[in-house]
C-alpha cells in the first residue's frame, strides 16, 4: 500500500488473495494477500512508534498485532486471520483511510496547532471560539454524530460543547489552551476523532440490535 497521498478507494476488487485497489486519483496498486506482505505493511505504517505512535485504545489494534507478530516470528494462525481481514473491501477501506490520515507531526505555534497527516495533508486549527466552534460542528454536530457513553476525551468534548452553547466560554476556551500544550494530547484527541465515525457506526449497529 504505497499510495500514501489518497485515503479515498474508488474500487477494489478482490480475486481469490490478489486485491487490486482502486483510488480516488485513479492510481492502482495490486497486493498478494502473504506473509511478506503483511511483513511489509506493518513496516511501512507501524514499525517506528516514535514518529507513528500506536494508541492503547485504536480501533484497529488487533489486526496491526497480528501484523506485528509476523515480524518476529512466522504464524499460520495470524496469517489465516489476516487474510480473512483483508479478504473483506469493506476492512481494506478502514485500513487505508486509517493509515493514510493518521497524524504525522503536530507544532503549536502562536495559539495555532498545525497538523500534518501521512497523506501529506496539512490543517491549521485556531485556539479561540471560531477554531473551536468550527471544530465541535465538524466532528459532533449532524446525524448519528453526537455524543454518546462510551465516547473517549470526554472532557475535551465537553469543553468545545459549552463553547458551542456559550456556557463559561471564556474559562472553556483556556482550559482547552492548558490541555493542547501537551502535544501528545492533541496526537491522541485528533486520532481519535479520525478513527471516531468507524467507532460510532459500531456503536449505530450494537444499539439497533438491542432496541
Amino acid at each position: 500500500m504505497d499510495n500514501i497521498n489518497e485515503s479515498e478507494t474508488k474500487n477494489i476488487e478482490i480475486n481469490n488473495k490478489t486485491i487490486t485497489i482502486i483510488y480516488n486519483n485513479d492510481l492502482s496498486e495490486t497486493l498478494e494477500l502473504k506473509e511478506q506482505t503483511y511483513k511489509q505493511l506493518y513496516s511501512k505504517w507501524f514499525d517506528d512508534n516514535i514518529s507513528k505512535p500506536i494508541y492503547i485504545d485504536l480501533e484497529l489494534k488487533e489486526t496491526i498485532d497480528d501484523l506485528k507478530v509476523l515480524t518476529i516470528e512466522s504464524d499460520t494462525s495470524k496469517i489465516a486471520k489476516l487474510d480473512s481481514y483483508f479478504m473483506n473491501s469493506d476492512n481494506i477501506k478502514k485500513f487505508i483511510k486509517y493509515t493514510r490520515d493518521r497524524i504525522k507531526d503536530v507544532v503549536v505555534e502562536n495559539n495555532v496547532i498545525k497538523i500534518n497527516r501521512w497523506n501529506d495533508v496539512k490543517k491549521e486549527l485556531e485556539l479561540n471560539e471560531n477554531g473551536l466552534n468550527e471544530l465541535f460542528i465538524e466532528n459532533f454536530v449532524g446525524e448519528n454524530k453526537g455524543m454518546f457513553l462510551s465516547d473517549k476525551h470526554k472532557t475535551l468534548i465537553k469543553a468545545l460543547n459549552f463553547i458551542k452553547i456559550d456556557k463559561n466560554k471564556d474559562n472553556n476556551i483556556t482550559f482547552i489552551k492548558n490541555e493542547f500544550e501537551n502535544r501528545e494530547t492533541i496526537m491522541k484527541f485528533f486520532e481519535y476523532l479520525n478513527r471516531r465515525p468507524f467507532i460510532l457506526e459500531k456503536e449505530l449497529t450494537k444499539w439497533k440490535k438491542n432496541t
